[in-house]
Formats: C-alpha cells, sequence, structure tokens
C-alpha cells in the first residue's frame, strides 16, 4: 500500500476552497469559487477530507494510505484545471464598506418592476372594454 501524504501532491489547494460531505452513501464536494457541488470517488473524498481538517494536533501530518494514488492527482488535477481549489480571501474592511453603504442607502422613488413575459394586450383583450374604469 502507498502512502500519499496530504502536502505532497503536485498542486497546493487551499482547504477554504471546497467543502466535502457525505450524502446517502455517496461523496460529494462543494467548491466554494464555482457554488457548484459534485459526486466524488471515495478515494479524493477522504484525500479532500484530511485536507480539511483542522491541523491544530498534527492530524494532516498522517500519512493517507491508499495503493492506487494517482487516480486522486489526476482527478485533483483536472478539476484544478477546470477552476476548481480557488480561494481568494474576503477583504473584511470592504465588506464592512459595502455593507454600510447598502444600509445608508434611501430609495428616492418607487420602482414599478414588470415581468418580461408581461401579456398586457391579452390582459385588456379580456376585460370588457366597453366599461370605463374611474
Amino acid at each position: 500500500m502507498s502512502c500519499l501524504h496530504p502536502a505532497s501532491l503536485k498542486c497546493e489547494i487551499d482547504p477554504r476552497s471546497f467543502h466535502v460531505f457525505e450524502f446517502d452513501g455517496d461523496t460529494f464536494m462543494f467548491d466554494r469559487s464555482i457554488g457548484g457541488i459534485l459526486r466524488i470517488d471515495h478515494g479524493t473524498f477522504d484525500y479532500l477530507r484530511l485536507l480539511s481538517l483542522e491541523d491544530t494536533d498534527g492530524t494532516r501530518s498522517t500519512l493517507f494510505e491508499y495503493s492506487d494514488v494517482a487516480p486522486i492527482e489526476t482527478t485533483i488535477e483536472a478539476l484544478k484545471k477546470r477552476g476548481f481549489f480557488q480561494y481568494v480571501p474576503v477583504d473584511e474592511f470592504e465588506q464592512d464598506e459595502m455593507i454600510e453603504r447598502l444600509w445608508e442607502h434611501r430609495p428616492r422613488r418607487v420602482q414599478l418592476l414588470m415581468a418580461q413575459g408581461c401579456n398586457l394586450g391579452a390582459m385588456l383583450g379580456a376585460m370588457d372594454r366597453t366599461k370605463r374604469v374611474h
């Protein structure tokens, strides 16, 4: 059985860029940059789960044991090439300023929004045109 250390993959992965979870026996990954969920194999799931653990007790330094790690590396490399595992830290100062500007917004007039598919002609045709509405 070959061992793969979490730091030994060819590409660096920020553990804040994804979240892995299980549902109904299947393993999934949510990618925060894309906002998508995809089903992943159990080996990749186990590896990503190990990466996402807090390292306060040295858990990440534990060796990851799988007989064949090539499919895991291939999967992760393919996902990375497609834009997964990208983490952009939030500028908290900018975020707070934006939220404050939104709270300070005061509407100056009433706006009427109509659905794009509104069929006013058909609606008027259904009404009795002989009656006047005051």
